[in-house]
């Protein structure tokens, strides 16, 4: 009996315990896989990366890509990403993720992890696509690791790209479309990145062309001025980026970062330029407004702190001052004798 994309239900635990998890987990995931099938809540089951805290631990969990034909034509299939997902956790050097397509290690996908409340994710192909657990790279002092991990709890990165060279596909036309199979992919790239053009499909095949570099040479000056104009807008290190993309990147994108600026995107890129220098500049008297901020806090605390202890103070007092010391004791008034001529000892004469 057909059981989802397989052909029974043991062949989707072969094919989860194939790629390292364990037979259990691999229940697990097929069980939930079916109960989906059951109940038709696939598509709404994964809206976008989810991140999960763990203590000090930072995970991601969300679809890398779908079963589903996108804007260029190629339609990967679930067979191809079982394939990409085998080769990520067989080869050690496959597995990283980056920082927005940058060189910066963001950190690294897992089989599966974990959250507080017991719930585990596991890396899996379901039924129409490729599901991702990933670890964030560990608060290691670094301002970029912070500024990463930001990004990713705020919500700034919400998508996994992915990016593969094709090994296995097959061309033909369709409705007057070309479009292409991939039945196996090796991993090139894993980033994390802003939400995609195409959310439901966020695997860029590369093609041939663009694994050409343009040549050996440095790029030229106005090409260059241009780029980094653009990059500046939304790269850490523009320069970084537009080096990346002259001897690494597609031609198509090279091509539009290093095109001259028409004056409505200059004035855009002049006015986002100035709104930059301006935080820059703000941006130390703003932590130091802060620390002004914090040490007034700590100052009102301490003097309420006083405040509390004086009113404490002042209330034992008023307390005692209605005492009078009788017999090497204190006694309140209401207590003492009225009547001191029956000649008791220590009386009032």
């Amino acid at each position: 009996m057909s059981f989802a994309r397989w052909n029974d239900y043991s062949e989707c635990i072969l094919e989860q315990e194939g790629l390292g998890h364990s037979t259990d987990e691999a229940r697990d995931i097929c069980e939930t896989i079916g109960e989906r099938v059951k109940t038709g809540t696939l598509y709404k089951a994964f809206p976008r990366m989810e991140v999960v805290k763990a203590g000090r631990d930072l995970y991601t969990y969300g679809p890398a890509t779908w079963e589903l034909l996108d804007s260029e034509g190629d339609f990967i299939t679930t067979k191809a990403m079982t394939k990409f997902l085998s080769k990520l956790f067989t080869k050690a050097s496959y597995r990283n993720i980056m920082d927005e397509h940058g060189n910066f290690q963001a950190g690294e996908p897992v089989l599966s992890f974990r959250a507080p409340d017991g719930k585990r994710y596991y890396s899996h192909v379901h039924e129409k696509g490729m599901m991702l657990a990933a670890k964030v790279r560990p608060d290691d002092g670094l301002e970029k690791t912070r500024e990463l991990r930001r990004k990713i709890t705020t919500g700034e990165y919400q998508a996994y790209s992915i990016a593969g060279r094709p090994i296995d596909f097959k061309e033909q036309f369709e409705k007057g479309q070309k479009v292409t199979y991939h039945y196996d992919i090796d991993p090139d790239e894993i980033s994390y990145c802003r939400q995609g053009i195409n959310p439901m499909a966020t695997f860029k095949v590369i093609k041939k062309s663009e694994l050409q570099k343009p040549n050996d040479e440095r790029p030229p000056k106005q090409w260059w001025e241009n780029c980094t104009r653009r990059a500046r807008s939304f790269a850490t290190d523009p320069d970084r980026f537009c080096g990346d993309l002259w001897y690494h990147g597609p031609n198509a994108k090279r091509e539009a970062f290093g095109k001259a600026l028409d004056v409505k995107e200059e004035r855009e890129l002049l006015l986002k330029e100035i709104d930059r220098r301006r935080e820059e500049m703000l941006k130390p008297f703003r932590e130091l407004e802060k620390k002004q901020q914090q040490q007034e806090r700590e100052l009102r605390k301490q003097l309420h702190d006083y405040f509390i202890e004086d009113m404490a103070k002042a209330a034992e007092h008023e307390k005692h001052k209605y005492l009078t010391p009788v017999y090497g004791r204190h006694r309140p008034l209401e207590g003492r004798r009225k009547n001191w001529g029956r000649g008791t000892r220590g009386a009032k004469p």
